[in-house]
C-alpha cells in the first residue's frame, strides 16, 4: 500500500518527453549535478556554479556529497580549471567525487583528472524510463509492505538512518541528512520527495525523488540486507514514479548501482549513458 502526495505539474514546455528527445543526456547530467548542488544548500554548504562547471560541498567526510559535474572546460585550460575546482577540497581535507558524462569537455578530462591526484573509481550507468512505458506486470507490493512520504521527523530519521547504513556513510552524518531532509520537505512545492518502506510496521527501506532539468530523478533506493529479494526495491522505486507520472513527467532518470541494475531494467530503465567517476581522497582517507 502506497500513500502518495497531492502534486502540481510544473511547465510543459520543460519537460523531456521521450527517449528519443535530444535534450535526454544532457537533462541527465544536469538533473544529477542540480541534486546534489540542492543537497548542499540545505546541508547548509556551499555551491558554486558556473557555465564552466557545478561545484557543490557539504564539508562532509563522504565523497558523494561533494563534488563536481557538469565539466566545459577548454582544452587550452583544463589544468587551471581542474586546480579551480578542487581546491576547497584540498584546503579542507575532504574526499569528492567528479562525475565525467558524455558531455564533459575537454574529451581527454579524465586523463587530467587522474593527473591532478584524483583516482578513477569505476563506471556508473544513467539509465532512463519512458513512464509511459513503466513495467507494472510484477508490480504487487510484497505482503507487509507499506510505503509512505517521509516528512515527519521521526520518519525522516528512519529515512536516514537507512540511507547511511546501506551507502555506507559514516554514522555521524545521519543527524545533517535528517535535517537537510527536514528543510527540504517544509517547501511549499518541494522538488525532493522521501519515501520510507515498512515491512510489518519495521522500516526497512528507503528512497527519493528529484525534480529538475525536465526529468525525475530517482535516488537513493536503499534496503536493509534481511528485507532484499522480495520485490521491496522495485517497489519504492514505483512509489516515486507513480508521482512523477501525477506531477505530469514524461521521463524518469537514474544513476544505478551493479546491485539495483537488473531491477531497474525490469523497471522499463535503458541505459542511456556511462559516468565515469573519479574521487579525490580526502584527508582522513
Amino acid at each position: 500500500m502506497v500513500a502518495q502526495m497531492a502534486t502540481q505539474p510544473t511547465n510543459d514546455a520543460q519537460f523531456i518527453r521521450d527517449l528519443d528527445d535530444p535534450r535526454l543526456i544532457a537533462a541527465l547530467e544536469e538533473n544529477t549535478a542540480l541534486a546534489y548542488a540542492d543537497c548542499a544548500r540545505e546541508w547548509p554548504g556551499e555551491v558554486d556554479a558556473t557555465p564552466a562547471r557545478v561545484r557543490y560541498n557539504c564539508g562532509a567526510p563522504f565523497p558523494l556529497f561533494n563534488g563536481v559535474a557538469c565539466a566545459r572546460f577548454t582544452p587550452e585550460t583544463v589544468d587551471e580549471q581542474i586546480e579551480e575546482a578542487i581546491q576547497p577540497f584540498r584546503q579542507h581535507g575532504l574526499p569528492m567525487m567528479w562525475w565525467v558524462g558524455p558531455l564533459s569537455r575537454p574529451a581527454h578530462l579524465g586523463e587530467r583528472l587522474l593527473a591532478h591526484g584524483l583516482q578513477e573509481d569505476g563506471h556508473t550507468p544513467g539509465m532512463a524510463l519512458d513512464l509511459s512505458a513503466l513495467a507494472t506486470a510484477d508490480d504487487t507490493p510484497p505482503a507487509g509492505l507499506t510505503i509512505a512520504p517521509a516528512t515527519t521527523r521521526e520518519t525522516l530519521e528512519d529515512w536516514a538512518t537507512i540511507s547511511t547504513r546501506v551507502f555506507g556513510a559514516p554514522d555521524a552524518l545521519r543527524g545533517a541528512l535528517l535535517e537537510m531532509g527536514a528543510r527540504q520537505s517544509m517547501r511549499p512545492d518541494p522538488q525532493w520527495v522521501y519515501y520510507l518502506g515498512r515491512l510489518d510496521g519495521r522500516p526497512v527501506a528507503s528512497s527519493a525523488l528529484f525534480f529538475g532539468a525536465g526529468v525525475a530523478g530517482v535516488y537513493n533506493v536503499a534496503t536493509l540486507p534481511f528485507a532484499r529479494r522480495l520485490g521491496v526495491g522495485a517497489e519504492m522505486t514505483r512509489a516515486a514514479l507513480r508521482l512523477a507520472q501525477e506531477r505530469g513527467y514524461y521521463v524518469s532518470i537514474l544513476q544505478s548501482s551493479g546491485m539495483g541494475y537488473r531491477i531497474y531494467e525490469a523497471l522499463g530503465y535503458r541505459t542511456i549513458l556511462n559516468f565515469s567517476v573519479y574521487v579525490l581522497p580526502g584527508a582522513a582517507d
